[in-house]
């Protein structure tokens, strides 16, 4: 878990993130993206955002992951 994490935020912690950019970002399908998602490990560390009309749901880090992953500069 904490691998996919630190490969998020090497793309930007900051910012939220879309299924189908954590796809790129994770090397994986997203089946395989949208069960991670929703596996509890990771759940406390990803929160998601809400929705805007059709647009994709976005994910954004969260908590103390979120602290530890953010570039301080």
């Amino acid at each position: 878990m904490w691998k996919r994490l630190e490969a998020w935020a090497v793309k930007d912690a900051a910012v939220p993130q879309s299924q189908k950019q954590l796809q790129k970002i994770w090397k994986l399908s997203q089946p395989a993206v949208s069960q991670i998602l929703q596996d509890s490990d990771i759940a406390v560390a990803v929160k998601a955002l809400p929705r805007h009309g059709n647009d994709p749901i976005h994910y954004l880090l969260t908590g103390v992951a979120r602290l530890a992953l953010l570039d301080p500069c």
